[in-house]
């Protein structure tokens, strides 16, 4: 949640280092550059980052090269120690070359440090430990072996210590920030992790279900990576939330060329191709902002509170098409330092007696992403096609539109993942995210999963990816 809803988005340092380690192997030397830097602090976190480069996974000491890295920190001015620590292993996931598992490391990291004091500069230390890992098999995750004294503090086995300041804004030194909303990160296509979007929305709501699983349909938007037959995926818990899984799964939806496709508020996939603007938008004040939501282009109308958006078509039969779908861009727009809920945006159709009913309910998520609502038939015979839009007082709305076509025809795979790892490299049972269950994987803060789906063959001239998950998280 936190990587979305900064406004102040501050590289505070960065120090590029090459490591070499000199007798560690009998080739010679093993050369590594990590790039390392701090940003983004609220009042009470910062986001802790780091790229490596050329790790040299196959050369081997008796074991493969690898890493294992410790953040130290402490308020700027007082001894530097590692009272306050965060331990985080190298994590590998799988590249398929033909009968073979090739694991390698992500290139970036990034561990988000909480639990800091308001308007405080810290120190912030890296520390890169080397470390081997082995395996019993060709697709068995590795695991990591250390030295026996690497829990013991700053053992000389410390190749470098890279050395960051950071300022947290000024805040309430209250609880931080409610949320968590796990993210999650797509392989791409130019191998490198393309940041996404929040998932599961709907949890931070008050009002649920009982049991308080939700689903969820997210649409990536990068172009996913698909070597060795599998796309992957990272979800990431970066604040303080609890979550629990019962079942993730990947959409695979192909398509004709020409058109779009985008999920409704229930999970249902829906092409879009020859949109409408409105001819007028106003909002709750009777102000027109017609010029904001007409396109796609980021130039985004942000609510205030209790605020609403009443968009008029014009008459349904004048419309070129057999339906009436509504197709909305937005954006939840929740400040870093605010303790808010997430809120939905109900869709409203207005009744013959004036009155208005609410038809769907969108939850916008913290990155833009468009959604579908298909209210064929739920206007007034006769009239205008007229919806109302009630938006809480921290939503962005960039795009307003009817699509009158009808559905083309998508060819949907459902693929459930074959791989499932923790953000140490251990694996976890797959059997608990196949089924809708109450059997539930657990993702504590901190911590992220990958998962590995098989890519189906493409049946279609376009593609596009949805993530299906069910479940729900808590903040304590």
């Amino acid at each position: 949640m936190m990587e979305n809803r900064r406004r102040h988005r501050l590289v505070i340092s960065g120090v590029i280092v090459v490591l070499m380690f000199a007798g560690l192997l009998q080739a010679g030397l093993v050369r590594s550059t990590h790039f390392v830097w701090v940003s983004d602090p609220t009042a009470f976190t910062v986001d802790a980052h780091w790229h490596q480069y050329d790790t040299h996974a196959d050369l081997k000491v008796g074991g493969f090269i690898a890493y294992f890295y410790r953040w130290c920190w402490n308020v700027l001015g007082q001894p530097q120690d590692c009272s306050h620590k965060a331990d985080v292993y190298a994590i590998y996931y799988p590249i398929i070359q033909g009968m073979q598992c090739v694991w390698v490391q992500p290139d970036e990291y990034l561990y988000t440090i909480d639990g800091l004091a308001p308007t405080t500069t810290y120190e912030f230390r890296m520390f890169v430990f080397v470390a081997k890992f082995h395996q019993t098999s060709s697709c068995v995750p590795p695991t990591l072996d250390f030295p026996p004294d690497i829990r013991g503090g700053d053992s000389n086995l410390c190749v470098v210590q890279l050395n960051c300041r950071a300022t947290t804004l000024a805040g309430d030194p209250g609880p931080p920030p409610r949320g968590g909303s796990p993210h999650v990160t797509l392989y791409g296509n130019a191998g490198s992790w393309i940041k996404e979007t929040n998932v599961l929305p709907q949890s931070e709501s008050y009002v649920g279900p009982n049991p308080p699983d939700w689903n969820d349909a997210m649409q990536f938007v990068g172009e996913p990576n698909g070597t060795g037959g599998y796309y992957r995926i990272e979800i990431h818990e970066f604040q303080s939330a609890h979550n629990m899984f019962d079942r993730i799964g990947l959409r695979v939806v192909d398509y004709p060329a020409g058109i779009s496709v985008a999920v409704d508020p229930n999970g249902q996939v829906h092409s879009y191709s020859a949109t409408s603007a409105p001819i007028s938008a106003t909002n709750s004040v009777g102000a027109s902002i017609l010029p904001r939501i007409s396109a796609m282009d980021g130039d985004r109308y942000t609510a205030g509170a209790g605020d609403w958006i009443t968009a008029d078509f014009g008459p349904v039969t004048s419309l070129p098409g057999p339906k009436q779908k509504i197709v909305f861009g937005s954006m939840d727009n929740i400040p870093s330092a605010c303790n808010c809920w997430k809120e939905s945006v109900p869709v409203q159709v207005q009744m013959s007696n004036g009155t208005w009913t609410t038809a769907a309910t969108l939850y916008p998520r913290l990155d833009n992403r468009v959604q579908v609502v298909d209210l064929t038939g739920q206007f007034l015979p006769g009239g205008n096609a007229i919806v109302r839009l009630l938006l809480g007082g921290h939503h962005q709305i960039d795009w307003l539109a009817l699509d009158a076509s009808s559905d083309a025809v998508l060819i949907t795979s459902i693929v459930l993942p074959s791989q499932l790892n923790y953000s140490d490299g251990t694996p976890s049972a797959i059997s608990l995210i196949q089924n809708d269950d109450g059997a539930y994987l657990t993702l504590d803060p901190g911590a992220f999963i990958f998962l590995g789906f098989p890519v189906p063959a493409q049946m279609a001239a376009q593609r596009a990816l949805f993530l299906d998950v069910n479940g729900y998280y808590h903040v304590p």
